[in-house]
């Protein structure tokens, strides 16, 4: 799985790059996952997940929700780049403070939220949460670049490669996605053009620890 990020410009064929994907090998794939182009980097993402995102093959998997395995108290400044509206409310009831980063068409002007030039502020969390989507648009770095004194740096949703190998010399610290129980619904569900709302059923959230 792998978020896909709507092209800005239509045309009769909205992906072209890598072409033919069958039979390419997934580590062929993986090392041109700094493509410039979001489709291709979402197609190259899903392979790899395809392929590490399989429970057999995770080193102590942590189940269940992430609020229930990241430690977040009174005192603590949490940094959530990309707006988890599900975490927003219950994260400020537990948190000193909450920075939510996000591009400002998708928040109506909200002056709660912060763009990215507005990064910078990543350097005085304890906690942060960054969404896997940056992987795909290769904002991660710069992300990350601004990430100085956080204890638990966590790498989250569906687009997650559940692999601590791909981040090592990083402060990421949780990576936590999902691993999918029933691939034919979620097939039939992604052919229709459903997304993580819609197949949520059918996969489960599980997170691995970086750095053990």
């Amino acid at each position: 799985l792998a978020y896909t990020f709507l092209p800005k410009e239509h045309n009769c064929a909205v992906f072209d790059k890598l072409w033919p994907v069958k039979d390419m090998k997934v580590c062929e794939l993986i090392e041109r996952l700094t493509e410039e182009d979001d489709i291709a980097s979402a197609i190259i993402l899903a392979c790899a997940n395809a392929y590490y995102n399989v429970e057999d093959k995770l080193k102590d998997p942590l189940l269940g929700d992430i609020l229930k395995i990241i430690n977040i108290s009174k005192s603590t400044v949490v940094g959530m780049v990309g707006a988890f509206r599900p975490l927003i409310e219950p994260i400020s009831k537990r948190c000193k403070r909450l920075y939510v980063f996000e591009k400002r068409d998708k928040v109506e002007n909200n002056d709660n939220f912060l763009d990215e030039k507005s990064y910078f502020l990543l350097k005085e969390c304890d906690v942060v949460i960054i969404t896997a989507t940056s992987i795909i648009n290769r904002t991660i770095d710069r992300i990350l670049e601004n990430v100085t004194k956080a204890k638990e740096v966590v790498i989250l949703g569906p687009s997650t490669p559940l692999n601590p190998n791909y981040f090592e010399d990083t402060p990421v610290t949780l990576l936590s996605g999902v691993i999918v129980e029933n691939v034919n619904s979620c097939l039939e569900i992604i052919s229709l053009g459903g997304g993580m709302r819609t197949f949520s059923r059918f996969v489960k959230k599980v997170s691995v620890r970086c750095g053990i």
